[in-house]
């Protein structure tokens, strides 16, 4: 989504109040980088949820910088790095990204997909923490795992507004082995679309 077109009075604002006023809201952490203060984290149950300004270029020209992209891009992954770092001790048992934008246009990929894929390869993750990786902007339903190097990063695009209700997204535990797993029930929404993995049933996990 667009990060700069919620005011705090809107639904979206006002809807992130009580994490502020509950303490687990941090509109940016002690020493991370200031030039995105749209971006957003907070930390619950063990899951650390990031929103960054990942939107899509104009026109149709979806390799073509706007403006700082590559700049905004960077300091994105600044934002969603240092969010990591403050919770690798162990805490952290699955992170979810809310953007507008995929990052697998060349312009997202250079400056935010391939570096942040390469950090889930890194100690501490090394490729075992799961991600889910939540945008817009193709407006079709959606699921990919973008490398194959990261079994646990999945990325889920949405359907247009006008075509679904929101998605409900649950991270739970499975049973037996205590994994952690995406659950998301499309609430009657259009599944699946050309070059995206089918889904035939009303829910799926990854």
């Amino acid at each position: 989504f667009w990060m700069d077109s919620y005011g705090p009075n809107s639904g979206f604002g006002s809807n992130l109040l009580p994490l502020r006023q509950s303490g687990v809201y941090r509109s940016n952490l002690a020493g991370a980088r200031e030039e995105r203060t749209e971006n957003f984290a907070f930390f619950r149950n063990g899951v650390l949820f990031l929103g960054i300004n990942m939107m899509g270029s104009f026109a149709g020209a979806r390799n073509e910088e706007v403006g700082d992209e590559a700049e905004r891009l960077s300091q994105n992954l600044d934002w969603v790095r240092q969010n990591m770092a403050a919770y690798a001790d162990g805490s952290m048992e699955a992170v979810v990204i809310f953007a507008h934008a995929p990052f697998e246009p060349s312009v997202q990929r250079e400056n935010f997909g391939t570096p942040f894929m390469d950090l889930l390869l890194d100690s501490p993750y090394n490729s075992e923490l799961p991600v889910l990786y939540l945008h817009g902007d193709g407006h079709a339903f959606c699921y990919k795992y973008p490398d194959v190097r990261n079994p646990n990063l999945v990325t889920l695009m949405v359907d247009d507004g006008a075509d679904a209700p929101p998605l409900l997204v649950s991270v739970k535990k499975r049973a037996g082995d205590g994994h952690v797993v995406f659950d998301v029930d499309e609430r009657g929404g259009l599944y699946g679309s050309a070059g995206c993995n089918p889904v035939v049933e009303n829910t799926w996990s990854a």
